[in-house]
């Protein structure tokens, strides 16, 4: 667990501009040289969401996940459970959030118009 060493982060957090914020978010993810879900396991992820098996496959795929990233990836996906619970504030369900987030973190090695538009539908999930 992440514990800040400044008293007064939490209040400059609250201060700070949500979108601003966000878009910084985006912009560092989409900006990895690698993606946070590596190449490597985009062919299981997909085919993983094509036959709607999460719960038996999505621990042994993450598994695979180097340690940094893994350890990015949890701390992500904890920040955007906790930003879905302010939905009806923002607008930003859990697929809303999949929708603007998932291509930052998901993404074929070699991205052209026709992998892209075949899968669109199973990266949101």
């Amino acid at each position: 667990d992440y514990e800040a060493k400044d008293t007064n982060l939490k209040d400059k957090l609250l201060e700070a501009d949500i979108n601003a914020v966000a878009g910084l978010l985006k912009l560092f993810l989409r900006e990895m040289p690698d993606p946070l879900l590596t190449y490597d396991l985009y062919p299981d992820l997909l085919d993983m969401a094509r036959k709607k098996n999460f719960n038996q496959v999505l621990p042994t795929i993450l598994a695979r996940l180097p340690e940094l990233e893994g350890l990015c990836f949890r701390f992500l996906f904890h920040f955007l459970k906790e930003a879905s619970f302010f939905s009806s504030e923002s607008k930003m369900t859990a697929s809303n959030l999949a929708i603007v987030f998932s291509p930052n973190v998901l993404r074929a090695e070699k991205e052209t118009l026709a992998i892209l538009q075949r899968d669109a539908k199973h990266k949101n999930l």
